[in-house]
């Protein structure tokens, strides 16, 4: 299978924007920094608490640019998620009735947490460990689905910017994708937890 390489980008908020970041401007520097075959952490450690606003701008400019790349679409994980930041970003994302990718000291997963999304991510990431990269008949093989299905939830896990995706040479006909999942494994090699 191909491999899927990215580069590996982090950026401590406390440090960056201070310990309490509110602004929109600070979302739309934050959500510049992310480009095509990138991993970006979003280090939270130092962060007493997080305005809704500067979520609200930066997951939503995140979403956006996963949306703006056809191959090779950028991850992010939430990592460091302290009590109180942790709180607003869970509390922020329940709002806006989506989700991210968050590193906690159970590895990442997806807050909030639902019991498809959660499913599918943790299959999405066996894949990854297992392969490096898989296809969607492969995770739907795993998930005992139907391929429409794990089409619609590899598209709603990739807009949350736990998965990249790229296209495959190797296929014969018509258009596929490799997908990967960013690991416990892949954040744990980057950052040091709390």
């Amino acid at each position: 299978m191909t491999r899927i390489d990215l580069e590996v980008k982090s950026i401590n908020l406390a440090a960056r924007f201070g310990e309490i970041p509110h602004k929109r401007e600070n979302a739309d520097e934050l959500v510049r920094e992310i480009g095509e075959k990138t991993l970006l952490l979003i280090d939270l450690k130092g962060v007493q608490d997080i305005a809704g606003t500067f979520l609200r701008s930066a997951i939503f400019g995140l979403q956006e640019q996963a949306r703006n790349y056809v191959d090779e679409t950028p991850i992010w994980v939430f990592t460091n998620a302290e009590e109180d930041a942790g709180l607003a970003l869970n509390w922020t994302l329940r709002h806006m009735r989506t989700g991210a990718a968050v590193n906690t000291y159970n590895g990442v997963g997806i807050w909030p947490r639902t019991t498809h999304l959660n499913s599918t991510y943790e299959a999405t990431k066996a894949l990854t460990t297992e392969h490096g990269t898989f296809t969607a008949s492969q995770l739907a093989e795993v998930l005992a689905q139907k391929q429409p299905n794990t089409n619609q939830r590899l598209k709603l896990v990739s807009s949350l910017g736990a998965l990249t995706r790229k296209r495959d040479p190797s296929a014969k006909h018509g258009t596929r994708y490799l997908y990967r999942a960013i690991t416990d494994e892949d954040v744990a090699s980057q950052i040091q937890l709390f």
